[in-house]
């Protein structure tokens, strides 16, 4: 019996869509810096971005809406000051004796995060802290990557992820002593700022400021410094229309446009292999209608 071109096609079809499906749902590969000017050479992120001040808020939006600084689990509060060595403002979190748990929702998806650490601990308080930071895009997790705060100092942490994400949370997961000491003395804490992004502002055009009030103007940014942040001569740049496109499409999307990609790539095979049939019935119809002359017969005059 005859195999169905149609059945064969529906086959190769089915699991092009699976293989499409699967791929959308994967989790990304997150490449991490620790070298500032590497990363926004590297990743062409946007920034950086100062926190406006503030003081035991519940949200500090960032740059119009580009990102939001909440509390994370067990922290009641965070706050945004800028510290006498610095001219930009850095976030921490308000209860001292916490661990410094934050959540950054983004204005739009994006690929790209990172920002500078600065731990300050109390005499007798000093050790290092480690970090956990996991990408979410809505509900699904779809990455997660690490790095370690010295007990004292500056430090810079980026990351670039294959696939979209639109909040990150960062969990200290161990670190120096949490407990306060005789006294109320300050313990293990750590502040974020400098922060750079591929996100989009979500409120473009608007300026809101922290609890809808315009923020004063930044002072420009800090002279270059050492041990891998921003040197004089490197600039943020924009990422291009392409890659905002692509990183504002969710996982479904993805899966739609990569579907609707491979239907209209297998008509266009499906017709071009029709043609080609076609043009070979005819030339064989062709050839078996010609009408061939009869050899002449010997001695006719």
């Amino acid at each position: 019996m005859k195999k169905s071109g149609i059945a064969r096609i529906n086959l190769a079809w089915l699991i092009a869509f699976g293989c499409l499906v699967g791929a959308g749902s994967a989790r990304a590969d997150v490449k991490t810096f620790d070298n500032e000017a590497d990363f926004v050479r590297k990743t062409k992120s946007s920034g950086p971005f100062h926190a406006p001040g503030a003081l035991a808020a519940k949200t500090i939006s960032v740059d119009n809406g580009r990102f939001t600084l909440k509390p994370g689990p067990n922290v009641e509060t965070i706050a945004a000051q800028k510290p006498a060595d610095k001219t930009f403002t850095m976030a921490y979190v308000s209860n001292a004796s916490a661990y410094s748990n934050l959540d950054i929702a983004l204005g739009s998806p994006a690929k790209t995060f990172g920002f500078l650490v600065e731990s300050e601990t109390g005499a007798d308080f000093a050790g290092e802290s480690e970090f956990k930071v996991t990408l979410f895009r809505g509900e699904q997790q779809v990455g997660e990557a690490t790095f370690k705060a010295p007990g004292a100092g500056a430090i810079f942490f980026g990351l670039q992820a294959t696939e979209a994400f639109d909040l990150l949370t960062i969990r200290e997961v161990k670190g120096g002593n949490q407990n306060l000491g005789p006294g109320g003395g300050a313990a293990d804490s750590e502040s974020f700022g400098k922060f750079y992004t591929d996100a989009k502002s979500a409120n473009k055009g608007k300026n809101l400021g922290q609890g809808g009030l315009t923020p004063p103007p930044l002072p420009p940014p800090p002279p270059p410094g050492q041990g891998g942040l921003a040197k004089e001569g490197d600039e943020a740049k924009v990422a291009t229309p392409i890659a905002d496109f692509i990183a504002e499409l969710d996982p479904f999307q993805m899966t739609l446009v990569w579907v609707a990609g491979g239907a209209l790539a297998v008509a266009v095979f499906v017709g071009i292999l029709g043609i080609l049939v076609m043009l070979v019935r005819w030339r064989r119809k062709r050839v078996a209608t010609v009408p061939i002359d009869p050899a002449p017969v010997s001695g006719d005059a």
